[in-house]
């Protein structure tokens, strides 16, 4: 077999089959050099409103998760929306960086916030109020990751609003030979115990 880097796409894909697995939907993915494509939202189908614009920020990718209990009127119980920005290299994500994701992290969950209201899917539109949306960065792992990890809290917190998002995740793609793994780290401003529980589900 041929052996490969971990380029931004693979990190990206590997986070992709990673949380497939685990019960979770993509609604958008951005490959590098790919096409770009409307966010999948069920019971959406207006296809000018769930697109993007040719000069329009994208993240790269947005993933959903949400489990339906058993009642006659059935809601989603703890749904969840992952908003995520990708790197290979943690050091590309500098302050000139953040600050165009942070604002990119908001405007998603704006967009997203309308076009489920606009949803057919009953089940999706009843649950849209208590939607837990979460922006994240996949990155590829390094020896110092747990350094830049630090400097990354810091820059992000500068420019996030917290009071919209108090937390955020981390998923490191590590490469061991030819095999990747996941590992997710949940981190919050103050260091004290996240909100979002992914651990069980990612």
């Amino acid at each position: 077999m041929r052996d490969f880097t971990l380029t931004e796409s693979t990190c990206d894909q590997a986070a992709l089959v990673y949380a497939r697995s685990k019960g979770w939907d993509e609604w958008f993915s951005n490959p590098t050099a790919g096409p770009w494509k409307r966010i999948k939202v069920p019971g959406v189908g207006d296809l000018a409103a769930s697109g993007f614009g040719k000069i329009e920020t994208r993240p790269d990718l947005i993933l959903y998760y949400g489990n339906t209990d058993d009642k006659k009127v059935p809601v989603l119980t703890d749904p969840k929306i992952l908003i995520t920005e990708s790197k290979d290299d943690i050091d590309k994500l500098d302050e000139e960086q953040l600050e165009k994701t942070c604002k990119n992290f908001l405007d998603i969950k704006i967009k997203l916030e309308v076009l489920i209201k606009t949803s057919t899917d009953k089940t999706l539109l009843r649950s849209a109020d208590s939607i837990n949306y979460i922006c994240s960065y996949v990155v590829g792992n390094q020896p110092n990751i747990s350094t830049k990890i630090d400097e990354l809290k810091k820059i992000h917190f500068k420019f996030i609003d917290k009071s919209i998002f108090p937390n955020f995740v981390v998923i490191i793609i590590k490469k061991d030979g030819y095999e990747l793994s996941t590992d997710i780290l949940e981190i919050s401003q103050n260091d004290t115990k996240p909100i979002t529980s992914l651990e069980e589900i990612f």
